[in-house]
């Protein structure tokens, strides 16, 4: 019998060793597969003149793993595509960059260990933007340095995507993965117009930006991929005004939203599909002066357009605050729920600061026996409510620093309570304010808990 044989694993196996020991009776203790070796890029010649192009991309075409210098802006046009292959280093002059028109598609598919890297041709220098306008990109393995220096807009973009605003339908225009966006002029990302990630997207890097790592409308703001968004001027989600109009979810991205670039911006949810949005634990959103969260912003008898589950748990609560350096109550208007409210509203484990500014709301409900002369008919809150709620929707909740009122009952019918399990800390008024009884006057003090 021929004896069992063991090899160290550190011995590598001929071909002749493998079909001799496949022939014993008893077998041998084989080695394991060792893996391939990792791809590597090959080796590119410092000395060799760049690939340069300036040219409208009309037809496919391919740029191969080599040196290319942008020497001006170049457009991908309708039903054309550029393939960019990986291990490819795109050098860029300052001022360009490459857009991706509508029906134009640009793929620049490496991966970590193939990547492909777009620079400023001076290594002191910036170099403009990848615009994607209503076209397709897939990006992966993808590193923009320096880019998004554009001085028309100073708030321009090393990565700007933009969707057809006038759709009101998610446009999921741009996949990436193990994508990193550094040292931006200015924003590292900006994202609008209803454009969003595919859902496939992930592993997102932003950092080294002089400004926010993204600046994202609100039909854009939920396909941020998972990532890091730290390391940046201001380590915060810029989220421009407007509606968010399609159900969404706001995800934990590890900084915090901001809503607005100005003074009364709001955020508002509503939409022919009576959009729903989630909010994740542990997401905080700021507010501009004078700025709002609206579910729904009109008010009558009719069901709201909208709807907020804002769930948050004891260690991840979800915040809503101002976004002053120093923040004091009023800073902002607070929370709005329009209409008759709808009956998927949850809010649970929410944190509402620094609100009850000046919502140019007034008659909503009974006088108000806390307020200052004057002052008596504002509907000044943290959270306002303007139609009667099926139910008490609002629990384990912290408002806090109100300007005005906790809660703002601002309806005509019958009393639906939301003091019980809530928290109400260094409101100036009533913790609730009294709703207008339907058919009967309002009672004269109206009844004010502080």
């Amino acid at each position: 019998m021929v004896p069992s044989m063991t090899l160290p694993h550190t011995v590598s196996m001929s071909s002749s060793f493998v079909m001799a020991c496949a022939m014993l009776t008893t077998g041998c203790d084989l080695p394991p597969t060792r893996p391939p070796d990792p791809a590597t890029c090959p080796a590119l010649d410092a000395a060799a003149a760049p690939v340069e192009h300036s040219e409208t991309i009309v037809a496919d075409e391919a740029w191969p793993a080599a040196v290319h210098l942008l020497t001006f802006g170049v457009s991908v046009r309708s039903d054309a595509t550029l393939t960019i292959e990986p291990c490819a280093i795109i050098k860029v002059r300052h001022g360009y960059g490459i857009d991706v028109q509508v029906g134009g598609t640009l793929l620049a598919e490496g991966s970590p260990d193939l990547p492909i890297r777009f620079e400023p041709e001076d290594a002191e220098d910036t170099w403009g933007q990848i615009q994607i306008l209503q076209g397709q990109s897939r990006l992966s393995g993808v590193t923009l340095v320096g880019g998004g220096d554009l001085a028309a807009d100073p708030e321009s973009a090393a990565l700007w995507v933009r969707g057809d605003s006038g759709s009101h339908v998610p446009q999921p225009l741009v996949s990436v993965r193990d994508v990193t966006i550094s040292g931006a002029a200015q924003v590292g990302l900006r994202v609008e117009a209803n454009a969003t990630f595919t859902e496939d997207s992930d592993r997102l890097t932003v950092t080294g930006s002089a400004s926010n790592p993204v600046m994202a409308g609100a039909g854009s703001v939920g396909s941020l991929p998972a990532g890091d968004y730290t390391g940046n001027g201001i380590d915060e989600v810029l989220i421009m005004a407007g509606d968010i109009e399609w159900d969404m979810t706001m995800h934990d991205r590890g900084v915090p939203y901001h809503v607005g670039r100005l003074a009364g911006d709001s955020l508002r949810v509503m939409g022919a599909a009576i959009p729903l949005l989630t909010i994740e634990p542990g997401v905080t959103l700021r507010f501009e002066p004078a700025g709002s969260f609206e579910v729904e912003h009109f008010r009558g008898a009719a069901p709201a357009t909208g709807a907020l589950v804002a769930v948050g748990t004891e260690g991840a609560p979800i915040t809503f605050t101002s976004g002053a350096v120093t923040p004091a109550a009023g800073d902002w208007i607070g929370i709005s729920f329009g209409s008759v409210p709808d009956p998927r509203n949850r809010m649970e484990q929410v944190r509402v600061e620094f609100a009850g500014g000046p919502s140019g709301s007034e008659n909503y409900s009974c006088e108000n026996p806390a307020a200052p002369s004057g002052m008596s008919n504002f509907n000044n809150a943290g959270i306002g409510i303007f139609g009667v709620p099926a139910s008490a929707f609002i629990t384990s909740t912290t408002i806090s620093d109100s300007a005005g009122d906790g809660i703002e009952r601002g309806w005509l019918g019958e009393v639906v309570d939301f003091g019980a399990g809530n928290t109400f800390v260094d409101v100036a008024w009533c913790q609730q304010s009294f709703p207008r009884p339907e058919g009967a006057a309002c009672p004269v003090p109206a009844p004010c808990v502080r």
